[in-house]
């Protein structure tokens, strides 16, 4: 069989020539694919690197809000809050008909739960135990509707102790006797009670500290 005149075979110098500008273009492509890659590469070390800064300036302030204000400040006050709750008490036992006790908290703040939320916006949750997230963030609420329960408190003991400050105590108590009446009695088992509630708050907050401050030295590692 004749080969037709219009198909000539192909010359070893033109296949050379295919094959290295073939090599050429795949080598400046992986080149470049590497370039592109090492950048994006880098990109993300780098936003990871900031990502994890962030968090650390947020657990930091986190653990520092918790130390100032759950762990020195309330647990002092608390300490000092049920010493006079127990000497109350012994005056009360022996019919002394002292005012019946109160507390108050001066200057109470609840800016937790606004750094909380701002904490979560800022990514967090991305480099926290799940379960930790969930303890931390019930922490936060849960001091958050305590230092409400204690707004509601100041708010009876300014209607119902303030104004029997100068009368004395027959403002407190049942006539012709050493008990107080049931108003003021009510008032004092709500203020035990708060302090307790509080106290469990105080350890709970040492215990959610502890655990952002191991997240911290984890992430700085």
């Amino acid at each position: 069989m004749m080969q037709s005149p219009d198909k000539q075979p192909s010359s070893p110098s033109k296949s050379r020539i295919s094959l290295g500008l073939l090599a050429r273009i795949g080598f400046e492509f992986l080149i470049v694919f590497l370039g592109v890659w090492g950048a994006l590469w880098a990109e993300g070390r780098r936003e990871e690197a900031r990502n994890r800064e962030n968090a650390i300036r947020i657990a930091a302030a986190i653990v520092h809000s918790i130390d100032r204000g759950t762990i020195r400040w309330a647990g002092s006050y608390l300490r000092e809050r049920q010493e006079e709750l127990s000497a109350w008490r012994g005056s009360y036992a022996r019919g002394e008909r002292p005012i019946p006790f109160y507390f108050t908290v001066p200057g109470a703040e609840r800016g937790m739960p606004e750094m909380w939320e701002a904490a979560v916006s800022a990514g967090i949750l991305e480099v926290l135990d799940p379960s930790l997230a969930s303890d931390v963030g019930a922490f936060i609420r849960e001091m958050d509707g305590q230092m409400i329960r204690v707004g509601r408190y100041h708010v009876r003991v300014e209607e119902l102790i303030y104004p029997g400050l100068e009368e004395g105590p027959e403002w407190f108590y049942k006539p012709g006797s050493s008990h107080l009446k049931p108003e003021f009695s009510g008032l004092v088992i709500e203020a035990d009670s708060l302090l307790v509630q509080w106290g469990r708050r105080v350890e709970m907050g040492q215990e959610r500290r502890d655990s952002l401050v191991a997240v911290i030295e984890r992430l700085q590692r």
